[in-house]
């Protein structure tokens, strides 16, 4: 019965909004009172918050590369010697000394200044430590010493102002006191006498005068290094003869190449040097550089 009614309602409704068309002609039902037109609005839309992402910008740090060199345990060795002969100077020595794992062996002479020469056999390992023996060898040599004596003026000036004085006081006078008066009486007559001048011996220095002969400049020495363990390699090699000096010494550089050096010097033509390398070289070794990236954190508003 209610869907009746309703329905009935509806046609009505329609047929006054002209709706239906009865006979060609649109009914229309109004009133004279204007209404305004009926606004519909749409439903408004709430969007969900958007939550937003800020990302932190990656900073990598490029660290300085880590270098780590590794020295092979090599086994130590070495040997070396040199001489000096300087007849100017009186330098006379020399040594030589050498290495064999943990054992080290040598000796040196040394002219000691009062002529005699000092001979040193030495040896040192881990067990017995170190052990020299010490000879001696030839006679002391005394050498001539100048001895001046030095008397001051000074001296020889007081000694005769002290005979002056003497002399005007009565000491001295051929066995009689002279003596000197007028007529006109005095007072009492003072004497006064005079402390003598005591006299010193003059007093003497001795001056020690070492005289060295001019002796003909001749010498000559060499060395030589090879150590394995730091690759520390080179020796050297020179002698002098009267004002002409030559010489060589060779060097490995830290690039493998070595380095040969022929020198002489003289009064005429000054120092010259002939230089030479042998050998190419080497790689240098591998770098390890490490660079450390930091993570970063995403966080939001």
């Amino acid at each position: 019965m209610i869907a009746k009614i309703l329905a009935v309602s509806a046609f009505v409704a329609c047929a006054q909004a002209g709706v239906f068309e009865l006979g060609g002609h649109g009914a229309s039902s109004y009133t004279s009172i204007n209404h305004a037109p009926t606004v519909i609005k749409a439903p408004v839309a709430y969007a969900a918050p958007v939550a937003t992402y800020h990302q932190v910008p990656t900073v990598v740090k490029a660290l300085a590369p880590v270098v780590k060199e590794i020295y092979p345990d090599a086994y130590p060795k070495y040997t070396f010697e040199y001489g000096i002969q300087d007849g100017h100077t009186g330098d006379v020595k020399n040594q030589q000394e050498e290495r064999d794992g943990d054992v080290v062996k040598g000796y040196y002479t040394i002219v000691q200044p009062d002529g005699v020469t000092r001979v040193v056999h030495y040896t040192a390992d881990d067990h017995n430590g170190f052990n020299a023996q010490v000879e001696y060898q030839g006679q002391p040599v005394q050498k001539a010493v100048i001895t001046k004596a030095i008397i001051p003026t000074k001296t020889i000036i007081l000694a005769v102002f002290a005979f002056i004085a003497c002399v005007q006081a009565g000491y001295y006078g051929g066995g009689h006191q002279a003596s000197s008066y007028s007529s006109i009486n005095h007072g009492p007559t003072v004497v006064k006498t005079i402390a003598p001048v005591a006299h010193y011996a003059p007093v003497v220095k001795a001056i020690h005068q070492e005289v060295y002969p001019d002796a003909y400049p001749q010498y000559s020495f060499q060395y030589a290094v090879q150590d394995a363990h730091t690759g520390d390699s080179k020796n050297q090699h020179e002698e002098r003869d009267g004002d002409v000096v030559k010489g060589y010494y060779t060097l490995v550089q830290p690039d493998g190449v070595t380095r040969i050096v022929h020198y002489t010097a003289d009064a005429h033509n000054g120092f010259n040097a002939e230089v030479e390398y042998k050998g190419q070289p080497v790689v240098q070794k591998t770098f390890v550089a490490k660079a450390i990236i930091p993570s970063y954190n995403a966080y939001h508003h």
